[in-house]
């Protein structure tokens, strides 16, 4: 339902025992303190805005979905049915939230960024723009995802990190691409801070590549 058509009369609306606003036709609405809607957002039945949340211009949200508490919600993203947006998460722009997916607490989501259906993204996680998460992916909690990066639930492609592309070169060998670099993936978690010294990579940048190592490692694991 469009925001413009029950923003000015919801509050008139019963409040059932569960908290929500209900219409004479039968829509629910729960929304909290403070919070702000943009202009042409359709919000859907029984969605759950939370406390002093902003909702961008023409975002969509599903129904049932819910909008944690101070979540940010960018301009034309869309907010599938279902879905669970944490406490103080922020969704960029354009950015595509499926079904059921769940965005944890203080994560960070680019603009244009797609995550599929039933994905969880864990607390302070943050995911670049353009980025495409697959339906049932996994994504742990403070990891960081580079722009334009693909991962599917059991297929990662690649991710593009702050020095250099890491990507699946070799599935069955288990083989991982950093770069011009090639190794099996054990050979990387065991030399990974060598070999990240003699290519000039910095203690931050080696911590940010041992993440990506250690994400391919489990989808390689997971496809044994």
């Amino acid at each position: 339902m469009l925001w413009e058509e029950i923003k000015n009369e919801y509050r008139d609306w019963i409040i059932n025992e569960h908290g929500y606003y209900v219409s004479p036709d039968g829509f629910w609405l729960k929304i909290g303190n403070g919070a702000k809607i943009g202009n042409y957002a359709e919000i859907g039945n029984s969605a759950k805005i939370g406390h002093s949340a902003e909702i961008g211009d023409c975002t969509e949200i599903g129904n049932y979905a819910e909008i944690g508490n101070y979540a940010e919600i960018g301009n034309s993203a869309k907010i599938g049915h279902s879905a669970e947006i944490g406490d103080y998460a922020e969704i960029g722009n354009y950015a595509e939230i499926g079904n059921s997916a769940k965005i944890g607490n203080c994560a960070e989501i680019g603009d244009c960024t797609e995550i599929g259906n039933y994905a969880e993204i864990g607390n302070s996680a943050k995911i670049g723009f353009s980025a495409e998460i697959g339906n049932y992916a996994e994504i742990g909690n403070s990891a960081k995802i580079g722009n334009g990066a693909k991962i599917e639930k059991k297929y990662l492609t690649y991710l593009t990190g702050s020095k250099h592309q890491v990507y699946l070169y070799n599935p069955k060998k288990k083989k991982i691409g950093v770069g011009c670099l090639v190794h099996p993936i054990d050979y990387w978690l065991n030399n990974y801070i060598y070999i990240g010294q003699k290519n000039g990579y910095t203690e931050k940048q080696i911590r940010e590549y041992k993440r990506y190592l250690d994400l391919f490692d489990e989808v390689l694991r997971e496809d044994v």
